[in-house]
């Protein structure tokens, strides 16, 4: 698809791409980032926003933060591991200081713009 002269490649399999981060600032940059890019994207403020929104529709991939109140990070990845909702391949973790998370790629904080989207259509494929 082309938009505004680029060309957009939505993501795979007609699902959409969660993310959850504490931080409304983040949630929105991301979101607004990809959207440009033609991701359909939701967003959840905390892990128990997350579990609930990947059982009411599974998404193509999810952006997690690790340290977020109500529900951490680690505490839906144990969920998704536990359950198998979707895969956990499908859910990187965005951390400003874990380089392996359980097994979980993850995306570094401050995010490189360029890495997060490369990270992303390979999470995709």
């Amino acid at each position: 698809m082309t938009v505004g002269g680029m060309t957009v490649r939505a993501n795979l399999d007609g699902g959409d791409i969660l993310i959850v981060d504490d931080d409304g600032d983040i949630r929105d940059s991301l979101a607004s980032l990809l959207e440009m890019r033609g991701y359909r994207v939701r967003t959840c403020a905390n892990g128990r926003e997350a579990v609930a929104a990947i059982e009411r529709n599974r998404p193509a991939l999810v952006l997690l933060d690790l340290m977020m109140p109500v529900m951490s990070g680690w505490e839906v990845v144990d969920w998704v591991k536990r359950y198998k909702v979707i895969s956990i391949e499908r859910v990187l973790v965005m951390s400003a200081g874990v380089d392996v998370a359980n097994g979980v790629a993850v995306v570094h904080k401050p995010f490189d713009l360029d890495q997060i989207l490369q990270t992303i259509r390979a999470s995709l494929q």
